[in-house]
């Protein structure tokens, strides 16, 4: 066990040394000396052959003569890795997050700062790429008639497309078809942030009839469709947790209870269900008494679900990707004297949001958002995943703020510097400025938004027991130099893994950089209350200034 600990470590060191390495001078083909390894790093030839070896995606190669040795790809250093031109496939898929989906289809693929555009031929292996950027959206690149333009592919040896860009021409988003074939390989796409007690995903599309059920154990889009998932947005002066937390605040007369019921998420929200409201069909909004079967009523939640598509990009890139899909919701109630919106309801509005999203003007500029503040990224822990407790804490206040929240799986990454060039490739597909994304890091992932909040102002960094000047070996940058706005550390008087004097440290060399020692270990499992009050007051500060 401690010799495979070892060797999983020592091949994460070696991936940033043969792609990240800025303080060697490697060929032109990207080879490293193996002697050099050898006499200055203190590697065997027994350990760097398993290495090569046992690399779940064969990411590594010997020379012939195994005297160098190379990564095949993903490097941040310029170097020419000896790719041949091949002939793709007729459709290859590209995986990415919600987020990056308007940007996408606005400018085409975009290699940003790695050499090339990166394909998968499958829609399991995109989903599993988009999935390290948040909530993944796959879309569907026309590789043939791309090819036949004269566009050049090229195959790395361990199985990725690619090419230097993409036009938005060759783009689509996914069909049903190519999603319930992922399906049927025994991978759903699921949201991962529904307020299900179970975590099992059905797919309810019917090919032959070509309905999609919106179902919230529907696998994407139909969960994501549904009102008790937890798309945050803001409406009219209130907070929306989810639309469920709207449509049961409707029933309130009393404006604090309504503004209390409409932040929840949508499985807490439905269980403040009451039926007081249909003896006289009677609803209300902000203290306005509103007929159920009137025409005001129509429009109100006509502006609503409009809201949310315009707001929250993960509702809308689901709804966009059911286009030419009839969608239908089975296990509603369809007496409107008995319940708050029908399904007939619920789809005639979807159904009309996306059409109109497809009939806008093609040039028309994007409204400015009313919020400075857009993005919230999340960098998780090196033991941990993106959606740790202390994260989905954090994620449901910054919803409550109409915030889109994005947590990048870092779980395929070898090394630190491969998280920071993964947050960067984030970042660069999100469609904002720095100034209007804040930062959120734990743990190693305190670390890497640190380093990458070194090269952006970004509105904000909120860390976790950040891993600041640790081990060299294992985290390159020594020296932080982070230009956010608002920087913000907590961390644990006792931290038997980083220690809180770092954070000292970090405090002393920095201005304007507020520290929270609390009475906690590494994990900070005793303060998430005291976490998600203090980034509620960061995101307070954050929304209203003028930048």
């Amino acid at each position: 066990m401690e010799r495979t600990r070892k060797l999983i470590q020592r091949g994460k060191h070696l991936a940033y040394l043969l792609r990240h390495d800025k303080h060697y001078r490697f060929d032109e083909h990207g080879w490293r000396e193996v002697s050099d390894l050898m006499e200055n790093h203190g590697y065997t030839m027994d350990e760097l052959e398993e290495i090569v070896a046992t690399n779940n995606k064969q990411r590594y190669e010997f020379s012939e003569d195994k005297t160098r040795i190379r990564a095949r790809q993903g490097h941040s250093v310029e170097v020419d890795v000896e790719l041949e031109e091949t002939t793709p496939p007729d459709v290859l898929y590209h995986g990415t997050a919600t987020t990056a989906v308007e940007s996408i289809m606005r400018q085409g693929l975009l290699k940003g700062k790695r050499m090339h555009v990166h394909l998968s031929a499958t829609v399991e292996t995109a989903t599993n790429v988009g999935k390290r950027h948040g909530t993944p959206v796959i879309l569907r690149v026309d590789a043939r008639r791309m090819h036949e333009d004269g566009v050049k592919f090229f195959l790395s040896r361990n199985g990725v497309w690619l090419t230097d860009f993409v036009d938005v021409k060759y783009i689509s988003e996914t069909t049903m078809e190519d999603n319930q074939q992922k399906n049927r390989n025994g991978h759903s796409i699921t949201d991962d942030n529904m307020n299900e007690k179970s975590s099992q995903q059905t797919d309810y599309f019917n090919p032959e009839t070509n309905t999609l059920d919106i179902r919230s154990n529907g696998a994407y889009p139909s969960g994501v469709l549904s009102n008790l998932c937890s798309n945050g947005f803001r409406f009219e002066g209130m907070v929306c947790g989810s639309m469920e937390g709207f449509l049961q605040s409707l029933k309130q007369q009393d404006l604090g209870k309504q503004r209390q019921i409409c932040q929840m998420k949508g499985g807490n929200a439905r269980k403040r269900s009451v039926t007081s409201w249909q003896t006289d069909q009677i609803v209300w909004w902000r203290g306005k008494p509103i007929d159920r079967q009137g025409d005001e009523y129509q429009q109100l939640l006509r502006r609503a679900y409009k809201t949310m598509f315009e707001q929250n990009e993960r509702f809308r890139a689901a709804l966009m990707s059911t286009r030419g899909v009839i969608l239908t919701h089975t296990t509603g109630e369809n007496n409107p004297y008995k319940t708050i919106i029908t399904p007939q309801e619920l789809c005639g509005i979807l159904t009309e949001l996306r059409e109109d999203y497809d009939k806008r003007p093609k040039n028309l500029e994007k409204p400015k958002p009313k919020m400075n503040l857009r993005h919230v990224v999340f960098s998780h822990g090196k033991e941990s995943g993106p959606l740790g407790h202390k994260i989905q804490r954090l994620m449901a206040e910054a919803e409550l703020f109409g915030l889109n929240t994005i947590s990048v799986d870092y779980r395929e990454c070898e090394t630190a510097e491969d998280r920071v060039a993964l947050l960067k490739e984030t970042l660069g597909q999100l469609d904002a400025l720095p100034r209007q994304i804040v930062l959120v890091g734990s743990s190693m992932g305190g670390y890497v938004s640190t380093v990458v909040a070194g090269e952006q102002p970004y509105a904000g960094l909120f860390l976790m027991a950040p891993a600041l000047w640790m081990p060299a070996e294992e985290y390159a940058v020594q020296d932080y130099q982070p230009q956010a706005a608002h920087v913000e550390i907590t961390h644990g008087l006792h931290d038997e893994v980083v220690p809180y004097e770092n954070s000292l440290r970090f405090v002393r060399e920095h201005d304007n950089v507020i520290l929270h020692l609390v009475p906690d270990d590494h994990r900070l499992k005793a303060s998430h209350e005291f976490l998600a009050c203090q980034f509620k007051r960061m995101l307070e500060e954050l929304s209203t200034l003028d930048r």
